[in-house]
């Protein structure tokens, strides 16, 4: 998979916001462009994402089903 110019463009403005993990970023901007969820169990993202109000695409291990 390659990202795109769209896809840094979001994980750049998720830095300016003040996320300063640019790999959180790629791969959270990657997953709203794709639609995917990210598995994660970052919970700096989690809460950053939650209070931006940002699109939730985040599924912790705990809400899979085993």
């Amino acid at each position: 998979m390659e990202e795109n110019s769209e896809t840094f463009n979001d994980a750049l403005r998720l830095y300016l916001l003040g996320h300063k993990d640019m790999v959180d970023n790629i791969l959270y901007a990657s997953s709203t462009r794709l639609s995917l969820n990210l598995l994660t169990l970052d919970n700096e993202l989690r809460e950053f994402i939650r209070e931006r109000r940002l699109k939730d695409t985040l599924t912790s291990p705990d809400q899979l089903f085993l």
